[in-house]
């Protein structure tokens, strides 16, 4: 089975690395589809030509291991910063509440700009519970639930080592090797309306978490969520679903078939990536001053 989807990878990527891309190569492969009616040497002649040429100048897929970026944030405008003014009193009042990690801007599915918070506290099973609350309606939507797993020797935060850990490969099998968190779900519940709730609030786990984790997190990707996964840094230990995810991903799609269940981390580049945006552009309280 695996052999087959590695065949399968490899065919799809060929086609993508050949794939007309400048209107000139267009141009080209219509001269060749014209000549296969005058003659059939010519046309393959034309065709081997262009086939050389693009293998020559195609742009190599990186390997799917690899973790080339992560999620491109949305910049505010100045425009944009500035309505946070008319929620003055409520940001005030917000900077009060230690749990809150501070105001950041979203966009909607229809092109607005809305002022968000995320909020943390304890959850029902011990978990860490974090929350995004548009900060005009005050309504959540979306959220998080973490687990976090210290070493047994480490008693900064032992409260929150919740049972054992599962075998995750990407940080080994032990819970005394190394601090982690494991996201035990994500969720956008305005159905979309709300743009890259899940990256926000990835963004703030990992802010708040970073002294305790420093960006080390699991998940069970399921479903069809692995290629957004994926797009966040996250990496399977198998090459093969790896590169299967990351042509989704290339492609703009979703699954439209049950990628089933998948336990993946965060590799140190992705860690890095992730801590060099959080250094860059943290989530914090505007200043008004």
């Amino acid at each position: 089975m695996q052999a087959s989807a590695r065949y399968y990878n490899q065919a799809v990527n060929a086609l993508e690395m050949l794939q007309p891309l400048k209107s000139e190569e267009w141009m080209a492969l219509g001269v060749i589809c014209s000549s296969l009616f005058i003659s059939t040497r010519a046309a393959l002649l034309l065709g081997g030509g262009y086939l050389g040429y693009k293998w020559m100048t195609a742009k190599p897929i990186p390997s799917p291991n690899e973790v080339q970026s992560i999620h491109s944030f949305y910049s505010p405008t100045q425009t944009d910063l500035l309505q946070l003014n008319q929620y003055r009193g409520e940001i005030e009042e917000l900077k009060k509440n230690p749990k809150v990690v501070g105001v950041t801007l979203v966009q909607t599915e229809g092109g607005l700009v809305v002022p968000v918070y995320i909020k943390y506290d304890k959850g029902q099973n011990g978990n860490l519970r974090f929350g995004l609350v548009d900060l005009k309606t005050r309504k959540e939507v979306g959220h998080a639930d973490v687990t976090c797993f210290l070493p047994s020797n480490d008693y900064r935060r032992k409260d929150w080592i919740v049972g054992r850990p599962k075998a995750y490969e990407g940080y080994g099998f032990s819970q005394e090797e190394v601090s982690k968190l494991c996201v035990e779900c994500i969720e956008n519940r305005s159905g979309g309306f709300y743009k890259n709730v899940g990256a926000i609030l990835y963004k703030a786990v990992f802010q708040t978490l970073r002294q305790e984790c420093e960006c080390r997190a699991i998940i069970d990707a399921v479903r069809g969520t692995h290629p957004y996964h994926y797009k966040m840094g996250f990496r399977s230990k198998n090459s093969i679903q790896n590169d299967t995810y990351a042509r989704y991903v290339r492609a703009g799609t979703k699954p439209d078939v049950d990628l089933g269940y998948v336990p993946m981390y965060l590799p140190d580049r992705a860690r890095e990536l992730w801590l060099r945006e959080i250094d860059a552009n943290p989530i914090r309280f505007p200043d008004f001053s």
